[in-house]
């Protein structure tokens, strides 16, 4: 889906015309996609979980792409929730969408092909686990699950955790709290994406997978990225068990909400490297 440009620029001037973003009745600060973000203290995560996040890249031409799905698939279902993907469609090569279906690129998703694929038209499929380990074509893609286990097992440097609601006029207020489990001085960064289940549309597949689809499910596609493309700075000073929280309110584009999650990553600025992430549902 194709960012609102005139809409996330009208919000950008607004808040930059501000000198701060005055906080609700709830006394919490509401932070809108595309604005500088401000922080408040958030609370300490008693279960602390360690989350790898896994981006897919896949595309409707793709052939050897529902063979990844596959094994992904069943990867997610032996480790679960500590296991969060995120599919994306890079705007190249076999992410072009067939004739009259629909175009499931985005600006944002691009741009990541670029900085970690080389280009739009990569060879897909191609996966990478928390920004660190890459794995291209089908037959790498069982490394993944071990990949994901072996980072699930250590001790993350923060934790995540969030929840979304629904609000009127198809907004969505999501809440993120974090929490320093080591010390860090390196500036972290908070990514928020927009996720949806349950798309059909046609993919391209080899004769063990079913051939080609007109109705093929694709899951955990991107949809949106609503903070900026490489996240917003987290206001902390690093300490060991500080926490901090902050609350978006977004307004959803032209999805099925039932099927959509919301995923947050937190990621090093510099490196890139995700460090902990956490996916919800958004409730009623």
């Amino acid at each position: 889906m194709k960012k609102i440009f005139a809409l996330l620029s009208l919000t950008v001037l607004l808040f930059a015309a501000c000198d701060k973003i005055e906080p609700g009745e709830n006394g919490e600060y509401t932070i809108f996609a595309g604005s500088t973000a401000t922080w408040t203290d958030g609370t300490v995560i008693a279960t602390p979980q360690h989350r790898a996040l896994v981006e897919k890249y896949t595309g409707p031409k793709c052939v050897n792409c529902p063979t990844a799905d596959r094994i992904l698939n069943e990867a997610h279902g032996r480790i679960g929730e500590q296991m969060v993907i995120v599919a994306i469609t890079p705007g190249g090569g076999d992410g072009l969408p067939y004739t009259g279906q629909p175009d499931m690129s985005t600006e944002d998703g691009d741009q990541w092909a670029i900085a970690f694929g080389g280009s739009v038209n990569m060879t897909l499929p191609f996966a990478m686990v928390d920004r660190n380990l890459s794995f291209q074509g089908a037959s790498t893609m069982s490394g993944v699950e071990a990949a994901v286990n072996s980072i699930i097992a250590q001790e993350p440097l923060m934790a995540v955790e969030m929840e979304a609601s629904s609000a009127a006029d198809g907004k969505v207020n999501i809440l993120v709290n974090v929490n320093y489990l080591k010390a860090s001085d390196s500036t972290m960064a908070l990514t928020l994406v927009l996720i949806e289940d349950s798309l059909a549309y046609y993919q391209s597949a080899t004769p063990t997978e079913g051939g080609f689809q007109t109705d093929y499910k694709h899951n955990h596609m991107l949809r949106d990225v609503i903070t900026d493309v490489w996240g917003i700075d987290i206001q902390a000073e690093g300490r060991a068990g500080e926490a901090r929280k902050a609350r978006f309110s977004y307004t959803l584009p032209g999805v099925v909400k039932d099927n959509c999650h919301i995923v947050a990553f937190v990621s090093n600025k510099e490196s890139r490297r995700v460090v902990n992430c956490a996916e919800c549902k958004i409730d009623e």
